[in-house]
C-alpha cells in the first residue's frame, strides 16, 4: 500500500471546509473548538460505509480522499477512527495547527488513532472517532478530568493516568464498559496498517455490528444495532427497532441512501445487543 495516495490535495480542503460550513481562519483555539464541533455534528462515525466499501468495492483499508469526500457529500458517510480522525489530522495540518496522530490502546497498541493539537505550548486531545460527544478539545496539559454524559453512555477524561498518558474511560449503566489509553509517540499511518486491515477480519465488531453516532448541538443521535436514541433540543426519543428494515429507514432519515445500508448489512442480522 502506497501510503502517499492517502494524502489529500488543495481541493480536498477546500471540500472539507465547505462541508463543516466553515472558512480558513488563523489557527487559534476558538478557531479549534468551532472546527472540532463542526465536525461532529456534520461527520457522523459510523460503520455503514466500512462494511459497503468492502462488500461492494472489496476494501480493507480507509477510503482514500476523493472517495472520502465523494462519501461525505453524496452518502452522508463518515466513517470509523481510523478514517474520520486521519483526514481530521490532515485539515488541521492544512490550517496551520500543530496537530499530531498519535495510538491509542484498547486490547491492543495502536488499535484506535487519536489527534494531539498543540496551542500555545498546551496539548489538546481530539477524538471525533469514538462515537463519543467529544464535541471541544479536551486540554491535557495542566487539565482536569471532564466528563461527557449522554443518554447512554457517560465518557471519562483522564488527562494524565498513573502511567502519564491521557485516558478516556466509557461507562454503561454505571459499570466501566470500555476506554483506551493515548501511547506516548507520534505515529504515521503505516503504523495502523496491520490493526485497519485486521478491522475487516470476519470476527471484527463493525463487520458484524451497526453503530452511528453523531453529536450537534441541539440534537444528538445514536443507533447501535436495533437500538437508537434521539436527543432533540432536549427531548429525548429512544427505543428498539423490530427488525434490519426498520433500521434502514432510520439510517435513511440520517441521509445514508435505504439502498447502500441493505447491501452493506446482507446477510447480517442485526439484534439487542449493544457491542460498542
Amino acid at each position: 500500500m502506497n501510503n502517499k495516495n492517502f494524502v489529500p490535495d488543495e481541493f480536498f480542503f477546500l471540500k472539507y471546509l465547505g462541508f463543516l460550513r466553515l472558512k480558513r481562519e488563523n489557527p487559534s483555539l476558538d478557531y479549534l473548538e468551532r472546527i472540532v464541533a463542526a465536525q461532529l455534528a456534520r461527520v457522523p462515525f459510523e460503520n455503514v460505509s466500512k462494511l459497503w466499501y468492502n462488500k461492494t468495492k472489496g476494501q480493507k483499508y480507509i477510503p482514500m480522499p476523493e472517495q472520502y469526500m465523494e462519501g461525505l457529500f453524496e452518502y452522508n458517510f463518515g466513517g470509523t477512527c481510523y478514517t474520520v480522525n486521519y483526514y481530521l489530522y490532515h485539515l488541521l495540518c492544512h490550517l496551520g495547527f500543530d496537530a499530531k496522530i498519535f495510538g491509542g490502546k484498547m486490547s491492543g497498541v495502536n488499535d484506535h488513532m487519536v489527534i494531539i493539537v498543540n496551542i500555545d505550548r498546551t496539548n489538546y486531545l481530539i477524538d471525533a472517532g469514538y462515537a463519543a460527544p467529544f464535541t471541544k478539545p479536551m486540554r491535557i496539559t495542566n487539565g482536569g478530568k471532564q466528563s461527557f454524559i449522554t443518554p447512554a453512555n457517560e465518557y471519562m477524561f483522564i488527562p494524565c493516568n498513573e502511567e502519564g498518558n491521557p485516558e478516556i474511560e466509557m461507562y454503561r449503566h454505571g459499570k466501566k464498559s470500555h476506554g483506551y489509553e493515548v501511547l506516548p509517540g507520534e505515529q504515521r499511518l503505516e503504523a495502523f496498517d496491520k490493526q485497519i486491515r485486521d478491522s475487516f477480519s470476519g470476527k471484527s465488531v463493525f463487520m458484524n455490528n451497526l453503530l452511528y453516532t453523531r453529536y450537534g448541538k441541539e440534537r444528538q443521535v445514536r443507533i447501535s444495532n436495533l437500538n437508537f436514541r434521539e436527543l432533540n433540543d432536549g427531548e429525548l426519543n429512544e427505543g428498539s427497532l423490530p427488525d434490519n428494515e426498520e433500521v434502514y429507514l432510520l439510517l435513511e432519515k440520517q441521509g445514508i441512501p435505504y439502498q447502500i445500508s441493505s447491501e452493506a448489512f446482507e446477510n447480517i442480522t442485526l439484534d439487542m445487543n449493544e457491542r460498542t
